[in-house]
């Protein structure tokens, strides 16, 4: 059982070697996933980029198919880099524990059966696995990896 005392959050100043535009940069929630390298702004904006509409649209109550796609794909890349709690995930998308626990099922049943949804959460996935927030080298130790 985790300790309720640790958040996943983590403050973009505790990282050292992060770059100092993304330390300024925040959507909502300042938190990178340990690791990879990339924020919850990074992911938004490649998962918004993945299926063609903005940031804004993706996040909003739309029920707009794109704008659906776009919100399902964050939600399940949110919770794959960051294994945020059903509730913290939702206060990023503005959503209830249960909206998400849905968006999780339709998530699997999409990637399975829905060839378009699978191809453009996997583009916005390998994105996201590409990116560095981290000045190169800075902390980085003989045969350490930030990634």
């Amino acid at each position: 059982m985790a300790n309720k005392n640790t958040s996943p959050l983590m403050a973009y100043t505790i990282y050292p070697g992060l770059k100092p535009e993304i330390k300024r940069k925040v959507i909502k929630a300042v938190a990178i996933a340990p690791g990879i390298g990339v924020n919850t702004d990074e992911v938004a904006r490649l998962a918004a980029k993945a299926f063609g509409v903005s940031i804004d649209e993706m996040l909003s109550r739309s029920r707009l198919h794109a704008n659906v796609c776009a919100r399902r794909a964050y939600i399940a890349l949110v919770i794959e880099f960051f294994g945020f709690t059903l509730t913290m995930t939702g206060s990023l998308v503005d959503r209830d524990h249960a909206s998400i626990i849905h968006n999780k099922k339709k998530h699997s049943d999409w990637m399975e059966t829905y060839t378009e949804y699978a191809e453009a959460y996997t583009n916005a996935r390998n994105m996201c696995k590409s990116v560095n927030l981290y000045e190169p080298d800075l902390y980085k130790k003989d045969g350490d990896d930030i990634h």
